[in-house]
């Protein structure tokens, strides 16, 4: 059982280490050559990536949300968005933990926020792992493009949106 909750700043480490955890996991490693994962996430005690979490955490225009084990309090997922810009910025589990619908929990969880927010569609960046993730959670492929990321490395992404609906 998890439990999804805002970020603080003492969970930006136990982000950067899922963030780790799951850009050198399997999916993303059938896409992507290890120097494009190393530039992606470096290392899971990166002081940048700590540092741009605690940014994220404390912006008060993005919500980052981590997905939390109700029994031991250890943080297996997190996601962010951006109302403000129309944007998912992140959707992010733990390999040893896939396949429990966390990530879709967590999507659902920023999608609700988001439409709360007043934005009626959502735009992001998809990994070429991700795709069929977000394809099935009703995103449409917009175009295949390539995304820059914090250490200025570029990767090839899919651009994806959803139109976004209250459930009435």
């Amino acid at each position: 059982m998890i439990k999804l909750r805002p970020a603080t700043i003492s969970d930006a480490e136990a982000v950067v280490r899922v963030h780790f955890a799951a850009v050198h996991g399997p999916g993303p490693s059938t896409f992507y050559t290890q120097d494009i994962r190393q530039s992606w996430s470096p290392s899971p005690t990166d002081e940048c990536a700590i540092n741009r979490f605690h940014q994220t955490i404390q912006s008060k225009e993005k919500l980052l949300v981590v997905a939390e084990l109700i029994e031991n309090t250890v943080i297996v997922g997190f996601g962010s968005v951006t109302p403000s810009e129309k944007k998912i910025g992140a959707v992010y589990v733990d390999p040893a933990f896939s396949h429990q619908r966390i990530g879709s929990k967590i999507l659902a969880h920023l999608e609700e926020f988001a439409l709360v927010q007043g934005t009626n569609k959502l735009y992001l960046d998809a990994s070429l792992n991700a795709e069929n993730f977000y394809c099935h959670h009703g995103y449409s492929v917009l175009e295949h493009t390539s995304h820059r990321l914090h250490s200025g490395v570029m990767i090839d992404c899919v651009k994806m949106s959803k139109e976004l609906h209250a459930n009435h």
